[in-house]
């Protein structure tokens, strides 16, 4: 997609991650300017597979929760300041974006400083055929069935997905992690 031969290696990593991710989480399409560098912004490109942070509207108790993303800039390797680009936002925790959609602004930020804006213009739907029709990632469920020693009626949260069924994690009352378990469809329904 980005593989330009003049990026680092480290861009070209973190552009196959980010491709992977996307295929799999799916992501955000937006319009991206970024500040100038006599008004603040930075002075070099962002280059394609740079993971940067976004305030993206969902800090808790005055802490900034972990907003990463990796820009993807479309048709291009690198965004120069001052300029605006079409890209790819590739978030790091797919789950804290879900509140994020078409027409929000989402701002750039290195550390306390805005580096650039970006509005949504769409949410990009995951592309892995396997992933379609599926329960989203983080699905609160329960077991209809006696599963890995675990009994029918256990809460779960969906993990990962994979052809042919789900990982689980199950938790106690207090939310510590007690085990994982390989279900597929029809051991699970969703927890009410």
């Amino acid at each position: 997609m980005h593989q330009d031969a003049e990026l680092p290696a480290w861009c070209r990593g973190a552009i196959a991650e980010a491709t992977a991710s996307m295929s799999r989480f799916g992501g955000l399409r937006a319009r991206l300017g970024l500040v100038r560098p006599e008004e603040g912004g930075r002075r070099h490109p962002v280059l394609a597979g740079w993971r940067v942070g976004w305030n993206i509207g969902n800090s808790t108790d005055g802490q900034r929760p972990d907003n990463d993303a990796v820009v993807l800039p479309e048709g291009s390797s690198s965004i120069d300041p001052g300029t605006t680009s079409m890209v790819l936002l590739s978030p790091v925790h797919p789950i804290s974006w879900d509140h994020v959609k078409p027409g929000d602004v989402v701002r750039m930020r290195d550390g306390n400083r805005i580096i650039g804006a970006a509005t949504v213009v769409e949410r990009v739907a995951p592309t892995n055929e396997h992933l379609v029709g599926r329960w989203p990632l983080f699905s609160s469920v329960r077991f209809l069935n006696d599963v890995e020693g675990f009994p029918a009626g256990t809460p779960a949260t969906i993990i990962d997905v994979f052809d042919g069924g789900y990982v689980l994690e199950i938790e106690n009352e207090s939310g510590e992690s007690t085990g994982l378990a390989c279900v597929s469809d029809g051991d699970i329904e969703p927890l009410r």
